[in-house]
C-alpha cells in the first residue's frame, strides 16, 4: 500500500476561510468611502461671511453700539416683505433725518447673491426695493444709517417666496 494520501483525501481536510476575503472587502469599501468623501469635499464651495471679516470684527463694538441705539428708538425700523408685489418695504421712523445709509441684502448660503445699495428714503421715511431677480429663500436685510452723527443698525430675516 502507498503511504502518501491521494488528491481526493487532501481536499476533504481543507476548509474555506472567509476572513482574508472579508478583510480585503472591508479595506476596499473603506478606501472607496474615503476617496468619495475627499472628492465631494474638494468640489463643494465654501463661502466666508465677508471677504473683509477681520476689519468687520474690529468694528464689531461699533455695530453693537449702533444696534443698542436702534433698540432704544421709540418706533423701531420695519422691514416687511410684500409677496404679492415682490418688494421689500423698509420704514424708518418719520422725522429721522438720515444723512447716509446702506441696505445690504445678505444671502447666508451663497455670497455671490449678496447685494448692497444706498438707503434712499422718501418723505415718509420709507424705501421700496424690488425682489425681482433675487433667489427665493432666506435673506438677511441689514440696515445701517446715520442720524445727527450717530450710527444706527438693524438686521431682519426675510424669507422670499415665489411671486403670486
Amino acid at each position: 500500500m502507498n503511504a502518501t494520501p491521494t488528491t481526493s483525501e487532501n481536499t476533504t481536510n481543507v476548509r474555506w476561510n472567509p476572513w482574508p476575503w472579508a478583510i480585503l472587502v472591508w479595506f476596499i469599501c473603506f478606501f472607496g468611502v474615503v476617496v468619495g468623501m475627499t472628492v465631494t469635499a474638494a468640489r463643494s464651495r465654501t463661502d466666508v461671511v465677508a471677504l473683509d471679516y477681520y476689519a468687520q470684527e474690529l468694528k464689531f463694538q461699533d455695530r453693537i453700539d449702533a444696534a443698542s441705539r436702534t433698540d432704544s428708538m421709540t418706533e423701531p425700523p420695519q422691514v416687511i416683505y410684500d409677496s404679492q408685489n415682490s418688494v421689500l418695504r423698509i420704514h424708518l421712523p418719520v422725522g429721522a433725518k438720515v444723512s447716509g445709509g446702506k441696505v445690504a441684502l445678505y444671502r447666508p448660503d451663497d455670497a455671490r447673491l449678496d447685494r448692497d445699495m444706498p438707503m434712499a428714503l422718501d418723505a415718509t421715511g420709507s424705501q421700496v426695493i424690488s425682489t425681482d431677480g433675487l433667489k427665493v429663500g432666506r435673506w438677511r436685510v441689514r440696515l445701517s444709517w446715520t442720524v445727527d452723527g450717530h450710527e444706527f443698525y438693524h438686521e431682519a430675516a426675510v424669507r422670499l417666496k415665489p411671486g403670486a
